[in-house]
């Protein structure tokens, strides 16, 4: 007599039940960043679009998003995203301030909580692509600070870079952010493996929030064969849009309404 045997389910009913799980699990994911995001936004965000407490990382004395065609509001939107990825406890707290918020605090209270993120490291473990980071790329100059393994796009090379006090500025840094530049028309059809040849690839984010401003459309495509699964494209061009790597190796869309 034959054992008794328990339910039986096809290949494809599990492969369904899986991708159904991954799915909802992913969507979480997204509703908790966009959720951080928008608190960030609300938070930190000062009226010209700028994130104070972010001078002294921009190296170039403004803090990152000061209303300049490359040091926008944009690059602030970048910033957000990558502490909203983290769900750091101390990335929190800036939320959680009381009623005053954190772009309202006294300046040297506003460099002391950026300071404590510095030093914690909140994106460390991140690896993060900038395309189009512009002659004063900010947002990967933070990033670094924060603990980020940042690599920056753009057509120039890195002796174009702009600071501030370029002399005060440690040597250790500047040589960082050139060994980390990458010179390139991204409109090349070799760009992407140009990019994973010098940095290997597998980024958990890649960003862009002026590569439109340079006439160039298709951002999405060159971050999509250099994403990790699970990794994230941002555009903050038109608010909130980001696309997750699927295991697939497609991108799942999502804007401030939700999968698209």
């Amino acid at each position: 007599m034959s054992e008794p045997r328990g339910p039986q389910f096809n290949k494809e009913e599990n492969l369904n039940e899986t991708e159904q799980v991954a799915e909802k699990e992913q969507s979480a994911r997204m509703e908790k960043i966009k959720k951080l995001f928008n608190e960030l936004w609300v938070s930190i965000k000062g009226t010209d679009g700028e994130i104070r407490g972010t001078e002294n990382y921009t190296l170039i004395s403004d803090p990152i998003g000061f209303s300049s065609i490359e040091n926008s509001p944009m690059a602030s939107s970048e910033l957000m995203f990558s502490l909203a990825l983290t769900a750091h406890p101390l990335v929190e707290e800036l939320v959680n301030i009381d009623e005053s918020r954190f772009k309202y605090l006294e300046k040297s209270e506003q460099d002391t909580k950026f300071l404590e993120l510095v030093k914690s490291k909140v994106l460390k473990g991140f690896k993060i692509l900038d395309l189009g980071c512009g002659h004063s790329p900010t947002f990967a100059r933070v990033a670094r600070a924060l603990g980020a393994e940042v690599y920056t796009v753009d057509q120039f090379e890195a002796d174009k870079f702009e600071y501030d006090h370029k002399g005060k500025i440690k040597k250790s840094i500047i040589s960082k952010e050139v060994r980390a530049h990458i010179a390139l028309d991204l409109n090349s059809r070799d760009a992407v493996q140009m990019i994973k040849d010098r940095t290997g690839g597998d980024f958990d984010l890649v960003a862009e929030a002026h590569l439109t401003t340079e006439g160039f459309f298709d951002g999405i495509k060159i971050a999509t064969p250099l994403l990790k699964q699970g990794g994230i494209h941002f555009d903050p061009t038109n608010g909130y849009n980001a696309a997750v790597k699927n295991k697939d190796n497609n991108l799942d869309q999502y804007n401030a309404y939700g999968k698209r």
